[in-house]
């Protein structure tokens, strides 16, 4: 076997593994960012427990296939990067997000978060979504807002 297809079937091992092992892997069309801008996507991405990865289309179809996401593997047409995070399953859906809204030329073209295929619309939806933490809170200060409208009005009752 000739030493090119060896170093791209590992190099779709490699991929595959990075797929499965990551809690969310986000797909993204860059074209038309400047090394520059992508670079700051880079470091955003970095400095949140996240990493990004241009890859061939070739070997991300092949990975996603090989990974058992075949809906993922359909996004790959023309120039693609890949975000994976292993953290927090949606902070590279939501920093790119957040990007594309200063750079148009930015666009998500799908994910998997938690094992689940979501296509481009429901990316973002999903990054449009609250942390966890401000999810609780909400939940804490909803909880309370009966509660407290109770108290002044048994306080008013007795004066």
């Amino acid at each position: 076997m000739r030493e090119s297809i060896k170093r791209k079937q590992e190099e779709v091992k490699l991929l595959s593994g990075k797929i499965k092992e990551s809690i969310s892997s986000v797909a993204f069309e860059y074209p038309g960012l400047s090394v520059a801008e992508f670079t700051e996507l880079r470091t955003l991405l970095r400095d949140s427990g996240c990493d990004a990865k241009v890859v061939k289309n070739n070997i991300s179809k092949r990975a996603s296939e090989m990974a058992g996401y075949n809906n993922f593997a359909s996004v790959f047409k023309g120039p693609k990067a890949i975000a994976f995070s292993s953290g927090d399953e949606i902070a590279a859906a939501k920093i790119i997000n957040e990007y594309s809204k200063k750079h148009e030329k930015l666009v998500i073209s799908g994910s998997i978060i938690g094992g689940v295929f979501f296509d481009a619309d429901k990316t973002k939806d999903i990054a449009l979504t609250p942390s966890r933490e401000v999810l609780l809170a909400q939940i804490g200060a909803g909880l309370l807002q009966p509660l407290l409208e109770l108290s002044i009005g048994l306080n008013l009752i007795e004066k």
